[in-house]
């Protein structure tokens, strides 16, 4: 995507000049308003950098394939990837998870910790059932269910 630079030149100008009233009138001293002036414009100058050697690959809504960007459509394939949730395979259901603190806290759960939580919820199964699969006691199974709410309320 191409940008106007003397366009969006023009544009911060006017914008600085606004805001140098602004700051004039809350009181800034000149050299305040100078120091303000030079960072928008380090950020400014950084931004048009980034926009010239970034190339959005994307394609805006409403556009058909032909008017898509033409990276995006000779390594749509490499770059699409489909997942499906295969619950034949353990812990299917972290992958599901979209609300990032709460998979965040799961990700820094052991794989037992996690295992555990698969068989209490997603395979049904009571803290009995568990705890002799596991050759465990059930009430050790109910701490270690209780110590794991508390790594997750924890991280939240």
């Amino acid at each position: 995507m191409a940008i106007n630079f003397a366009h969006e030149r023009k544009k911060f100008r006017e914008e600085q000049e606004r805001l140098r009233r602004k700051y004039e009138a809350l009181g800034m001293t000149k050299e305040q308003i100078r120091e303000m002036y030079e960072f928008d414009l380090h950020q400014f100058n950084r931004d048009i950098a980034y926009s010239r050697h970034t190339q959005e690959l994307v394609p805006e809504s409403g556009l058909e394939s032909e008017d898509m960007n033409p990276l995006l459509q000779k390594f749509a394939d490499e770059l699409t990837v489909m997942q499906e949730p295969d619950e034949e395979r353990d812990l299917w259901w972290i992958d599901e998870i979209d609300d990032e603190v709460l998979l965040e806290s799961l990700l820094k759960l052991s794989e037992a910790d996690l295992l555990l939580i698969d068989k209490l919820v997603f395979q049904e199964q009571t803290q009995t059932e568990i705890s002799v699969e596991l050759n465990v006691s059930q009430s050790s199974v109910s701490q270690r269910i209780k110590t794991i709410r508390k790594k997750i309320k924890r991280s939240e």
